[in-house]
């Protein structure tokens, strides 16, 4: 719950857009807080649109031009981890 308290909507939207934890685990740790379901929802449908709508268009890069993919993937990537850096250092400068 302190996590939770500490992170909330932020948090399980970051863990949605990073395909390194694990959805149903997320999804009932979730489920286990004070998060309520309306913040559960949005927090879900906006951290999965983003990767979803690049897969698709790194998928259908891939096949007619490569270097588009690449290109594609590469300015994911960007947008995934600037903030994920942006969202670790400037609280802990504030501290």
């Amino acid at each position: 719950d302190r996590l939770s308290d500490q992170l909330g909507v932020r948090g399980l939207f970051l863990t949605r857009l990073l395909p390194v934890f694990n959805f149903d685990w997320v999804s009932y740790a979730a489920g286990l807080t004070r998060m309520s379901w309306r913040s559960f929802a949005i927090a879900t449908l906006a951290g999965m649109t983003l990767p979803v709508i690049g897969i698709v268009a790194v998928g259908d890069a891939l096949v007619t031009d490569p270097s588009r993919a690449a290109l594609i993937f590469g300015g994911l990537l960007l947008l995934v981890v600037v903030p994920l850096l942006w969202w670790a250092i400037v609280p802990a400068r504030r501290r």
